[in-house]
C-alpha cells in the first residue's frame, strides 16, 4: 500500500497522514506492524553488533 511505500522511504506517520489524508489510527496501526516486522527481519539478517563493553574495553 501507499503507507508501506512511504514508510520504506523514511516518511514519518504524521507526514503520511497529512499528505494522503488517511485516518490516524490506520496509519499508526500499519506503521506499528511495519516497525515490528522490520525489527524481526533485521534480527534475522544481521548479527548483533558488539559494543566497546563487549570487547572488554575500558572507557
Amino acid at each position: 500500500t501507499a503507507i508501506i511505500v512511504a514508510l520504506r522511504c523514511g516518511r514519518a506517520p504524521k507526514e503520511i497522514i497529512d499528505f494522503f489524508k488517511f485516518p490516524k489510527a490506520t496509519v499508526y496501526s500499519i506503521a506499528k506492524s511495519f516497525k515490528e516486522s522490520e525489527d524481526i527481519e533485521e534480527g534475522f539478517l544481521t548479527p548483533q553488533r558488539k559494543t566497546p563493553d563487549q570487547f572488554g574495553a575500558k572507557l
